[in-house]
């Protein structure tokens, strides 16, 4: 039970399109991203939010385990983990397992 609770808190941050256009935008950079271009970015997809509202955003995608941050000086650097990403496509592909078994 411990893992489905986990499983639905993971799907529930990626419950905001911006949060998807965000791990998106980290992910395809292929290292980390700072703050700042990540809210440079965002206006590209037609999202202009606050920093606080962003750092929001991403505080919850990290509390769900598919960012990890990276100091450096003041300034803050998002990078995916694919473990998270990976953990969660399993357990998609479980459930589409049982409804195929159940059909």
């Amino acid at each position: 039970m411990d893992t489905i609770k986990r499983d639905a808190e993971r799907f529930k941050a990626l419950g905001y399109p911006i949060r998807l256009c965000l791990l998106s935008l980290i992910a395809r950079h292929g290292g980390s991203k700072n703050v700042g271009d990540l809210q440079r970015d965002l206006e590209i997809y037609g999202y202009v939010i606050e920093q606080a509202t962003l750092s929001a955003h991403l505080r919850t995608l990290y509390w769900a385990g598919f960012i990890e941050e990276q100091r450096a000086g003041q300034e803050h650097y998002y990078c995916v983990r694919g473990d998270a990403l990976a953990a969660s496509q399993d357990a998609l592909a479980d459930l589409a397992r049982l409804a195929e078994v159940a059909s």
